[in-house]
Order: C-alpha cells, then sequence, then structure tokens
C-alpha cells in the first residue's frame, strides 16, 4: 500500500522533480505550467514577468487566447495531425514564442511549419514569414510565388505589399522566358528586394538559438584569438625589428670608434716621425759661435776675429 499522506512531511524537496508552477491568466480561464521551462528557455520572459518573485505574480496576456497557450504547452508532437493542424498549431507556437523569445520553442516551430506542404497558402506563408521574420520562409514563399502558375494579381499586391508584387512579377516575367537554377532565382529575389530581406535577417539575429548563440560566441572567440596571436606576431615582430636595429646601431657605433681609434694611432705615430726629424737639427752646434779663446773673461768666438785683431797678433 502506497501512503500519499503523513503528519510528519519531509522537509528535503527534490531539485529535478519538484516543480514550481507558474500561472497564466488568459480569456478568464488559468493556467499552471512548469516554471523551470521558462526560466530555462527565455531571460526576456523571466525578467518581463518578475518569475524571480515568490510567489511569481500571474502571467496575464489579453491579446492572446487561451488555444494559443494550449498550443504552446502540448505541442511536443505533430507526427499524427494534418497539415492545416500542424499550421494552426504551430503557428501560436511561433506566435507566443516570438513574443517572449523562447528561441529553440519558436526554431523547432518555424522547421514544423516548413516542413508541410499544405494547410498554408503561399500568400499566407509569406505573410507569416514577414510577420515574424524568417527569411527562410520568406525567400521559400517567393519563388514558389514566381512559379506559380497563376499569374500575381491585385489580391496577392494587398497582402504582400504593392512594391514587392510589382518587383516579383518582373522576375516572373523573365523567369518564365528563360530559366533559372535555383540559386539563381533566390540571389535575384534578394537583390530585388534586398532592404526587406536585410531587415528581416536582422531580425532574426534576436532570435538565435542556445546552439546558435553558442557558434556564434565561438566563432567571435576564435576571431578574438586570432586577432591576439596576430597582434603577438606583429609585438614580436617589432621587437625583433627594433632589436637588429640596435644591434646594426652597436656595430655601426663600434666600428666608428675603433675608425677613431686608428686615426689617432696613426697621428700619434706620425707626431713621433717628426719629432725625430726635428731632433738632429737642434744638437748641431752653430760652428761661427764655437769660443777659440777667452777674451776679457768671454769665450772668443769665430765670428769674433776681425783682420785687425789678426795683425796685431791678438788672438
Amino acid at each position: 500500500m502506497i501512503q500519499t499522506s503523513s503528519p510528519n512531511l519531509p522537509s528535503k524537496l527534490d531539485e529535478e522533480h519538484y516543480w514550481d508552477f507558474v500561472t497564466f491568466s488568459v480569456e478568464g480561464c488559468l493556467f499552471r505550467l512548469p516554471k523551470y521551462r521558462f526560466l530555462e528557455e527565455s531571460e526576456y520572459f523571466r525578467k518581463e514577468y518578475r518569475l524571480d518573485q515568490e510567489p511569481a505574480p500571474p502571467v496575464e496576456e489579453p491579446e492572446y487566447t487561451s488555444v494559443d497557450v494550449n498550443a504552446y504547452s502540448t505541442s511536443s508532437a505533430n507526427s499524427n495531425k494534418r497539415d492545416d493542424q500542424v499550421v494552426e498549431l504551430e503557428g501560436s507556437v511561433l506566435k507566443l514564442s516570438t513574443k517572449w523569445f523562447f528561441n529553440d520553442i519558436r526554431n523547432r516551430a518555424t522547421k514544423e511549419i516548413e516542413s508541410v506542404d499544405g494547410g498554408l497558402t503561399v500568400i499566407n506563408r509569406i505573410v507569416l514569414a514577414k510577420e515574424y521574420n524568417i527569411s527562410k520562409l520568406l525567400l521559400a514563399g517567393y519563388k514558389a510565388l514566381i512559379k506559380r502558375e497563376e499569374t500575381i494579381n491585385l489580391h496577392d499586391g494587398e497582402k504582400i505589399g504593392l512594391r514587392n508584387a510589382l518587383q516579383l512579377y518582373e522576375i516572373r516575367d523573365k523567369y518564365h522566358r528563360q530559366s533559372y537554377t535555383e540559386q539563381e532565382l533566390e540571389s535575384i529575389i534578394e537583390r530585388k528586394l534586398e532592404p526587406e530581406v536585410l531587415h528581416i535577417r536582422d531580425m532574426e539575429h534576436l532570435y538565435l538559438t542556445k546552439a546558435e548563440k553558442k557558434a556564434e560566441r565561438k566563432a567571435a572567440e576564435d576571431v578574438k584569438a586570432r586577432l591576439d596571436e596576430a597582434s603577438k606576431v606583429r609585438a614580436r615582430r617589432r621587437a625583433e625589428a627594433h632589436a637588429e636595429q640596435e644591434e646594426a646601431r652597436k656595430k655601426a657605433v663600434e666600428e666608428c670608434e675603433r675608425g677613431l681609434e686608428l686615426k689617432r694611432q696613426e697621428l700619434a705615430q706620425m707626431e713621433k716621425e717628426r719629432e725625430k726629424l726635428q731632433a738632429p737639427a737642434q744638437s748641431d752646434p752653430d760652428p761661427r759661435k764655437i769660443g777659440k779663446k777667452k777674451k776679457g773673461g768671454k769665450s772668443l768666438m769665430a765670428c769674433d776675429f776681425t783682420p785687425e785683431t789678426l795683425e796685431s797678433g791678438t788672438g
């Protein structure tokens, strides 16, 4: 026998299977759904509806219906549903997941809608893609509209915009006169409707899934790592170039100093040789000043003898 209650309730709560709930108030009807899904899937939803509070206040959504919330909470399997049922169900899921930024759920709903052939006209497919910013669905719808046997009419223009309808009509006319490959056709559509396609792709960036965000972070980290490595390589090369310049400067200074030292040595040698050449001329006596005889206590020099002194016998 399984005991379902006890006067002494345990105080420990299982972290995985003791669920807290969030309450939705839609069209006068209350829904209670596991809170963990909303906490894990969307930071926007957690902040917008203050799920961190205890207890969390009820979520009131007057613009949505109970059908939308039911669809959102039960859209786990579509294998046994008709295409129109899948479109209706996933359309509600797409509406709420886009509003609440449940990007992984939005991505799954988008793929479900893209995978069905029926249940959605070409024009409705385009309208849905424009409303919820799904570029792949939009381009697929435009291609289907161009290939359609029925011409593009005023009713189509009212749904997708007259300017777009005229441009697509022009592409359709050329397409039926000359064959394009799928890639060529998509490229032409993107070029002709570039502002709209670029806007939708920019908006899609707000709805990246967890895997896409992770891949984007990884790509950003890889780019940063490559830039850091390139910066390190440039810094290393600058350091090496500076070291080479400094080494070359030192060698040039040393070479200059050696040249100056050689010049000093040459000048010193030349000075010694000049002194040697001058030394004999300074040491030779002047023969005219050589003393022959003292006269009056003075030495007589050769220049002191005159004819008169010779005749008188002096000397």
